[in-house]
């Protein structure tokens, strides 16, 4: 039964991954009394068992990489802030050590009651019921999550979307539950084309395919309805929503005209990754340095793309993590999605296909942005990843093995 320990415990984490959307300041908070709350009364045997996860080893690693690579990095102080940045990693096993198996729908429904909030708002400055407040304009009506807000919440709506399906499709559900989740996938899809994030609109298409063959029977009818949806979405919302339909052209505009200009959104990016790789084929073991990257990059630039304006970060999750902290790091984070995903063939439950999504989707969205690094979706990430590998071990993936 119960206790008021265990009470306090859930709501503390239930009110954590409902305030990631809405407030950051909230969030800090929380985050902050969850500690709090572990250290006096959390089982720290357990959490030293959950350190042994797979899982948590794979980000240990990766953390420890960038740790190394401050050794060679001139701009130590900004290594320093990158490693409190990423330190957030480190509370993976607290995480899985405070959280129940019998909890998760309690932490995903959380989750959808945040992002029902966050939508709402979006609509009401869309319609102009109220003017923009925070960071949403009329043109991206996206008020948390600060001024690039749009990068963060649409991934966070795909997601939302999905858990959506899996309510929806899910055996023996309630009527009710079912016909609000068919009510909020239309919504929370309309909002995801009247908001501003490529990386999350890219992701949708994919993430819809891989969903709806997972939810409906492998046959030539489903697999038509799957594509045709996808397609009818694609082509309802390029020519519906201003915002899909503009950066859908400018962004095919900036590839084609990448040479004669670098200095577009596209253009910056592509700079940028084009002389990380450079960095990479100059340093591909150890790296620049976790706090070098930018400095060198910048050099690179001036010999390579003088004319363009270079970005702080490549917004590539996979040559960030190379080029700033070598291969030894990039190994690391590609470990995390491979032991991610053989659990996903491993843990038999009702929760499975939410195991397979959530990697796609990070898998998919950081070739546009260094997701991990981005304050919301890291802790999206870290918390969906403790509260569905809580119980992964070595032993299970070597008895998959055999």
């Amino acid at each position: 039964m119960p206790t008021k320990i265990d009470y306090i415990r859930k709501t503390l984490l239930g009110l954590y991954i409902l305030s990631l959307p809405l407030s950051t300041a909230a969030n800090n908070i929380l985050f902050g009394l969850i500690i709090l709350f572990w250290l006096i009364l959390g089982d720290k045997k357990d959490t030293w068992q959950k350190i042994k996860n797979p899982l948590v080893i794979a980000f240990y690693v990766l953390y420890a990489t960038f740790i190394l690579s401050l050794l060679w990095s001139e701009n130590v102080h900004q290594g320093l802030l990158i490693l409190k940045k990423e330190g957030f990693y480190l509370a993976l096993p607290i995480f899985m050590s405070l959280m129940k198996k019998e909890e998760i729908e309690f932490y995903l429904k959380s989750f959808l009651i945040a992002m029902f909030i966050s939508e709402v708002s979006s609509y009401l400055v869309f319609f102009k019921i109220v003017p923009p407040f925070l960071h949403a304009t009329q043109y991206d009506p996206v008020p948390y999550m600060g001024p690039t807000g749009h990068i963060s919440y649409n991934p966070m709506l795909v997601l939302s979307i999905f858990l959506l399906l899996y309510f929806f499709f899910k055996k023996g559900g309630n009527l009710i539950l079912k016909t609000l989740s068919a009510i909020f996938i239309l919504t929370m899809t309309i909002n995801l084309f009247i908001t501003g994030g490529r990386a999350g609109q890219v992701a949708f298409f994919f993430i819809l395919i891989l969903a709806l063959m997972q939810f409906l029977k492998p046959n030539f009818k489903s697999i038509f309805l799957v594509f045709f949806s996808v397609s009818a979405i694609f082509f309802i919302a390029y020519k519906g929503s201003t915002i899909f339909h503009e950066r859908v052209n400018v962004a095919i505009e900036n590839v084609q005209n990448y040479k004669q200009n670098q200095n577009t959104s596209v253009g910056m990016r592509l700079a940028t990754w084009e002389n990380s790789l450079r960095l990479i084929k100059d340093h591909p073991i150890l790296g620049a340095g976790v706090g070098d990257f930018y400095k060198d990059v910048q050099g690179y630039g001036k010999v390579y793309t003088p004319k363009a304006h270079l970005l702080s970060q490549p917004h590539n999750m996979y040559i960030f993590t190379w080029a700033h902290s070598g291969i030894f790091a990039f190994l690391a984070l590609i470990a995390i999605f491979i032991i991610e995903l053989k659990g996903y063939f491993i843990i038999n439950d009702k929760y499975k296909s939410i195991r397979l999504i959530l990697s796609a989707l990070f898998i998919i969205i950081m070739f546009s942005e260094s997701y991990l690094s981005v304050h919301y979706t890291k802790i999206l990430f870290i918390f969906f990843s403790a509260m569905l590998y809580k119980d992964l071990t070595f032993n299970k993936l070597k008895k998959d093995n055999s």
